[in-house]
């Protein structure tokens, strides 16, 4: 595929992401993990979305900078709903052959998420289940 159409790919996949269509994530092997983890994801932050700020493609490769955003709406990891609104960048490489991704390497930054939820202590212990 060309470079273009590559980045055009990333950008349906992140698409995808936030609407929480997971099934497009399957038809992609380098995103396996992302699919199992999203459920879990949107579930804390059901509105999450993805903007890509920006994309360089070369070969078969396709780094991406983009913003997520998302309302904290359920339980994440152990911390009950603050009705938050949260933001982080993540940075992304991708690789793709015969128009599948085969390799993704994310970087979210969760520890934005953890401060602009008021987690602060970063111990095991720490993040404990909110009362039933």
């Amino acid at each position: 595929m060309l470079p273009e159409a590559n980045k055009e790919l990333i950008a349906r996949i992140l698409e995808a992401i936030s609407t929480g269509d997971t099934s497009v994530l399957a038809e992609h092997p380098g995103y396996r993990i992302t699919a199992e983890r999203l459920p879990m994801l949107r579930s804390a932050f059901p509105d999450l979305s993805a903007t890509i700020v920006k994309q360089v493609a070369e070969g078969d490769h396709v780094a991406t900078y983009c913003r997520m955003s998302g309302t904290h709406s359920g339980m994440f990891l152990g911390l009950a709903p603050t009705g938050k609104v949260i933001q982080y960048q993540q940075i992304a490489v991708d690789r793709i052959e015969n128009g599948k991704v085969t390799e993704h390497n994310g970087a979210p930054d969760f520890l934005q998420v953890f401060r602009q939820l008021g987690i602060t202590d970063f111990s095991p212990l720490s993040i404990k289940p909110a009362p039933s």
